[in-house]
């Protein structure tokens, strides 16, 4: 099954990482502010201490995940102009320069949201391998896809 030329701008692969880390870890993000606020009726000075967290803590804390997520040589594949081939035997990605070759071992699973599939990669939790939905050419494409990824042991996650 070949694809066409696509990319993704590293922009909205920021915004797809970032949203996932989120969605998962939001509670270590909400439960510390939630109980300085609660400490703030007893003592006015722990609002200092709250922006000291929004205006320091919190932002260091997502620079890391950028450098931690964000930085990895798997996301060029995602974010570089390329043509996509898929067989049994997994991926292939053709770029301007070099060639690409994926194992579906390689993937732990896949999701979507309102416009990508995003095939994870096992190496580490938020990395991803974006396919756009513009890509496939009909709706028959798309599930020859899944049902081939299904096949191979790439699971819904």
């Amino acid at each position: 099954m070949h694809f066409g030329s696509f990319s993704i701008t590293s922009s909205v692969y920021t915004k797809l990482v970032f949203r996932a880390y989120l969605m998962r870890y939001w509670w270590l993000y909400a439960l510390p502010l939630a109980a300085l606020i609660a400490l703030t009726f007893y003592n006015i000075n722990f609002i200092y201490t709250i922006l000291v967290l929004c205006f320091i803590i919190y932002p260091m804390a997502m620079i890391m995940v950028y450098f931690w997520y964000l930085l990895t040589k798997e996301i060029r594949w995602s974010i570089l102009e390329k043509e996509m081939t898929a067989d049994a035997s997994g991926i292939k990605l053709d770029f301007e320069d070099f060639s690409q070759s994926l194992k579906w071992s390689e993937f732990s699973g896949y999701t979507t949201t309102s416009k990508y599939l995003l095939l994870n990669f096992g190496i580490r939790r938020f990395t991803y391998f974006v396919v756009p939905f513009d890509v496939f050419s009909d709706k028959e494409q798309l599930r020859e896809f899944v049902a081939l990824l299904n096949d191979n042991g790439v699971h819904l996650s």
